[in-house]
């Protein structure tokens, strides 16, 4: 379809000497094209749901609720997710003369360690082989981000230099990484238990509770950024995560011909056509003209595809 569309669109731009636009340029206006009809979904979606509610929405070829949930269902993807641990890395000041440690600067914070005092401190020994190791505590915020720094015992008979120390004891808390093209999550598994989604403010009170605290037969997760936060931490296995992704990068590729003119070579391995409906065609068309027309500056190619793109939507809306 990625073809067709380009085609259209650089007919339309040709008829009225309107301008040009490269493939590089092209392939970046159907990627945005592309988001914003994968996004439209959810809101259509929403629509139809409240027809059905309405009794507007028909069994059969009429079930639009139904087509529009295999429409999005073609994006499911499920992957496996593992904790995610990076070590922390600290840089260490001695005295002088002593060679005693007088401190301990936090390089990396590190991620995935578990949310607690760490019971086992860190002990540092010189290269150059101290007379007496030095032992340091840590603790971490909730994204298992070392935060703070204790020494405990400061040694002896460090050389005078900067050295720093990277914590490898692998003591992974609750955080697993989601993948990159995730966009809404539909579950998630642990060991075939589904692990339960909980909002940021009831996770205080869901943690102090003797009854509702999560436990590994009945685990939770908390969004935070890209990743999940697990509860409880004590739990290592890996995820299943069942979930929506976005739409792959569209990419009309070509090869130059003698006059220069680029030609749609589909062999290309870095080809990539559309994945939203064929039904889209149209509405990728104007989408794609409307930007076309910001970056030359034709404001009659903007104001028509705007034009039809609103009889589209009002005709979708009927």
């Amino acid at each position: 379809m990625i073809d067709k569309v380009r085609q259209t669109v650089m007919y339309v731009l040709n008829k009225d000497n309107n301008g040009y636009i490269t493939p590089d340029e092209f392939n970046k206006y159907a990627d945005m094209a592309q988001n914003e009809i994968f996004q439209e979904y959810f809101g259509r979606y929403n629509d139809y749901k409240n027809k059905l509610k309405l009794g507007r929405v028909n069994s059969g070829y009429a079930d639009i609720v139904r087509q529009m949930e295999q429409t999005i269902d073609y994006f499911t993807s499920n992957t496996i997710c593992a904790k995610a641990f990076s070590p922390a890395k600290f840089a260490v000041t001695v005295h002088p003369t002593t060679g005693a440690i007088l401190n301990v600067d936090i390089l990396s914070p590190g991620a995935g360690y578990d949310q607690t005092l760490i019971a086992s401190p860190l002990v540092i020994i010189s290269s150059t082989g101290p007379t007496v190791p030095a032992n340091i505590t840590y603790t971490t915020d909730a994204l298992g981000n070392v935060i703070n720094t204790v020494i405990i015992s400061p040694g002896s008979g460090y050389a005078n230099v900067v050295t720093a120390i990277a914590d490898n004891t692998g003591n992974a808390g609750q955080s697993y990484d989601l993948p990159a093209d995730w966009f809404l999550i539909n579950a998630v598994y642990l060991n075939g238990k589904e692990v339960q989604p909980v909002s940021q403010q009831k996770l205080y009170y869901l943690l102090n509770s003797n009854i509702t605290a999560p436990t590994e037969t009945f685990p939770s997760y908390v969004m935070h950024g890209n990743s999940m936060q697990v509860y409880p931490s004590s739990i290592q296995d890996d995820l299943e995560l069942f979930y929506i992704r976005y739409p792959k990068t569209p990419n009309w590729t070509y090869t130059l011909i003698s006059n220069g003119q680029p030609v749609f070579d589909f062999s290309s391995t870095l080809y990539q056509d559309f994945e939203v409906a064929e039904t889209e065609y149209v509405k990728l068309v104007l989408k794609i003209l409307q930007y076309c027309g910001v970056q030359i500056r034709e404001q009659e190619v903007v104001t028509y595809a705007a034009q039809q793109e609103q009889i589209t939507h009002q005709t979708e809306k009927q």
